[in-house]
């Protein structure tokens, strides 16, 4: 079962539509060519020379909001960059499913002013059986980035059904380094040393990888040199990121294409000879609108890593044994839009077969999702509606690792109305719990006048924790409860109040 919390206003209809201009850097993952990829790019001819068997590699994906629960990405967004990573990596048999998926409320990793704060977070929620991939507000300035000793992280304003930022990090996870390896710094590792683009460039440039190493390192200042690529491609295995596909490119800043998919701005390898960077290139700093394709070296070199490097974590298949027929014939069940009450509603619907998740949405007409949250159950309880305001609701089931092309079920009315004189007859509406917000406390008090039967409590992401009677007034909680918010729901024969408490 589902418990969430949903206020919801008569002006304030928030409607979900992608961010493109969003101010962030491109990418937080800076200048790093890992010792796994140096030994294979020494040894290729040790690994496969085209793509084999599916690889099946297991993502926990965590949205992140602020402490009051503000800020949390749209489960409908995720869900479709989910289904534009997916396209991303086609042609590539590696093959990514949800294994598990949960909110964080966490003000200071959803805004983080630094890659290194970001670190800690991670190692506080990471787990070790899938890659962890984390939506947040602001990743310290940029729209994402990948740390070797932790995980991802990505800004949800770059994380829209049109963005690869997702897919650019996870290349980065599985050692792929930027095509223009070196020039994160410009000529000099800190961008001390400025370089005209109308002149040849260096033979060699400086890159700072300090941040960027297996382990976290704080007290070494970590730099490297890397030869510039020409662009006859005669020095490409050494040069940059090493892959001879992958085209010469300087170009460490965001930056549009032409027609053609190349660079407006022209550049000069170390010979002289002009070029424009190619756009194509996931990897690159080229708009999302221009990026299409990993290369065949590229789609090589992950597919080693992953089943070198993350070995301990590929299964030999997904969660689900198949896939979902269409909507998979859901049935929607409660609620029904008669006296229908605008506090503690509840939904339900029918199981589908291959279904490991559902997202349930309310909607304001056809097309203007309200709102939306991805389950594993086959129910919701929504806290609160306004009343008197139309809306509809349905449900998506989908499979693990199908996200693409979902169907919904069908579009149900419902205007919640305010019934709460009815309750009171029997209900003390003004029934609290004392105190609200506890620390070092393991039980919590009643203050009403109704005496209740029972009581449930349920974490934000609505797992039901404790379930007991209720003996006089006092409520138990188990000392293992995390920091957050929690829900109480207090039963009386048939009818119930939901309260809130904040464990810090």
């Amino acid at each position: 079962m589902r418990f969430l919390l949903v206020s919801i206003f008569i002006f304030c209809f928030g409607f979900m539509f992608a961010q493109h201009d969003h101010g962030l850097e491109p990418c937080g993952t800076q200048a790093y060519k890992s010792p796994w990829l140096k030994q294979y790019q020494k040894n290729k001819h040790k690994y496969p020379k085209s793509v084999g068997s599916e690889i099946f590699v297991p993502l926990n994906v965590a949205i992140v909001g602020n402490d009051n629960g503000s800020g949390l990405f749209s489960e409908t967004t995720m869900l479709e960059s989910f289904c534009t990573l997916t396209n991303d990596f086609s042609g590539s048999e590696i093959t990514f499913y949800l294994q598990t998926y949960r909110n964080i409320l966490d003000s200071e990793f959803f805004e983080h002013n630094s890659i290194l704060e970001g670190a800690e977070k991670m190692f506080e929620y990471d787990t070790d059986d899938a890659i962890n991939c984390y939506f947040v507000g602001n990743p310290s300035g940029t729209c994402g980035y990948n740390l070797p000793y932790a995980s991802i992280a990505v800004s949800s304003s770059c994380a829209g059904p049109d963005d690869h930022t997702w897919a650019h990090e996870l290349g980065h996870q599985f050692s792929l380094p930027h095509p223009f390896l070196g020039w994160e710094g410009g000529v000099g590792s800190g961008g001390e040393v400025p370089h005209d683009f109308n002149d040849p460039a260096p033979e060699m440039v400086i890159y700072d990888y300090t941040l960027f190493q297996d382990t976290l390192i704080l007290d070494t200042l970590i730099i490297d040199t890397a030869f510039v690529e020409y662009l006859d491609g005669s020095n490409c295995d050494i040069a940059a990121d090493g892959f001879c596909d992958t085209k010469a490119d300087y170009i460490a800043q965001r930056w549009a294409c032409n027609t053609s998919g190349e660079s407006f701005m022209a550049m000069h390898d170390p010979a002289g000879e002009k070029f424009f960077s190619d756009a194509s290139l996931f990897m690159s700093y080229a708009f999302d609108a221009c990026a299409n394709r990993f290369t065949d070296e590229q789609v090589l070199a992950m597919r080693a890593s992953i089943e070198e490097e993350d070995a301990e974590i590929l299964t030999d298949g997904t969660a689900s044994t198949g896939q979902i027929d269409g909507n998979g014939g859901i049935e929607l069940f409660t609620p029904f839009d008669e006296g229908l009450d605008y506090e503690d509603i509840y939904f339900s619907w029918s199981e589908v077969d291959h279904a490991d998740y559902y997202l349930f949405q309310i909607r304001v007409g056809e097309n203007g999702i309200f709102y939306d949250t991805l389950v594993q159950s086959q129910d919701v309880w929504v806290k609160e509606l306004n009343p008197l305001i139309p809306f509809k609701w349905t449900v998506i089931p989908f499979n693990s690792s199908d996200f693409c092309n979902p169907e919904r079920g069908d579009l149900l009315d419902l205007t919640p109305t305010d019934v709460t004189p009815t309750r009171t007859e029997v209900l003390d509406v003004n029934t609290r719990l004392v105190p609200n917000v506890i620390s070092d406390q393991d039980f919590l008090l009643v203050e009403s006048s109704t005496f209740f039967d029972s009581y449930s409590i349920f974490s934000l992401d609505g797992q039901e924790l404790i379930k007991s009677d209720l003996s006089g007034n006092r409520i138990e909680l188990k000392s293992t409860l995390n920091a957050g918010i929690y829900f109480v729901r207090l039963e009386y024969q048939s009818q119930h109040i939901t309260l809130k408490f904040i464990q810090q």
